[in-house]
Formats: C-alpha cells, structure tokens, sequence
C-alpha cells in the first residue's frame, strides 16, 4: 500500500484508513484505533514545554549554540537527548557537514528515520538545503551512501 499526499494535521486519519484496509490481510493490526491519545517518537512533552525542553537541552549541552538547540527541540523534541548522547563538546558530535548538522545527527537520521539521500537530508527532514553548498551536499551524499553501504541505515 502506498499513501501519497496528506499534510501533517491529517496524517493519523490517513493512518487509521490505511490499518483499516490492511486489517484483513494482517490479523496483527487489529485491536482498535490506539494512536489518538499516543505522542509521535520526542514528542512526549507538553504542548506549551518547547522552552523548558530547550532549557534542559541547552544546560547539558552549553556547547551547542542556541539555534542549534532550537532546531532540535523543533525537530526531534526529548529524542534530542538520545542524538546527542555523552556529547561534552562540538567535537564530540562527530563530524560537522555545514550549518550546524553534525554527523550524531545525520547517523540517527540514516539509521532511525530512514534517510537515503543528501537530498533526504536537507529537504525533506531539516530544511538546511537552503544554506548547503552543493560542495557540501555532495560530501554529505557521499557519507550518507557509505553508512548505507556499511548497512547501518
């Protein structure tokens, strides 16, 4: 089954549809529509804690710069914890590829969200396309390719 279109505000509904079609051929699926009350991976936060949690993400990582922080708590929200890990400096992040996308996250991006492209990367997922040179984005294609390669996404 493939589902094309749909926006943000409506993807649960579109979700519901598509497990109720599939019900019948996967007995596994059923068991009622759970995911209404259910937070998306990082989002186990309260709707008006955006500021508390880039207060906390900001305390154990001083290094990163408050943008960056911002740009996490948009994007990955309590999952940014788990990116960062036992990061104590920039360095430590791994590799930066430009405009404040580090190797820590591009690894997670491949390994847990399924990322496959530069492209994937920087359009899709983070937006940074518009600040990457294509010198950049195609070091970043090139590194994305090799963790593929090496089966880590």
């Amino acid at each position: 089954m493939s589902v094309f279109g749909g926006k943000i505000t409506t993807y649960r509904h579109l979700a519901a549809e598509a497990v109720e079609q599939l019900q019948p051929h996967c007995p596994a699926l059923s068991g009622g529509d759970w995911t209404g009350g259910a937070a998306l991976p990082g989002g186990d936060f309260p709707r008006d804690g955006a500021a508390d949690l880039a207060a906390r993400l900001q305390s154990a990582y001083p290094f990163l710069d408050p943008t960056i922080v911002a740009r996490y708590v948009r994007s990955y929200g309590t999952t940014s914890f788990a990116i960062l890990g036992k990061a104590q400096s920039l360095t430590t992040l791994g590799r930066h590829f430009g405009h404040g996308l580090y190797q820590c996250e591009v690894d997670h991006l491949v390994t847990r969200e399924w990322a496959r492209s530069a492209d994937d990367i920087l359009w899709r997922r983070s937006k940074l396309g518009l600040r990457f040179s294509a010198v950049q984005a195609h070091e970043l294609d090139t590194y994305v390719a090799s963790k593929i390669a090496a089966g880590a996404g």
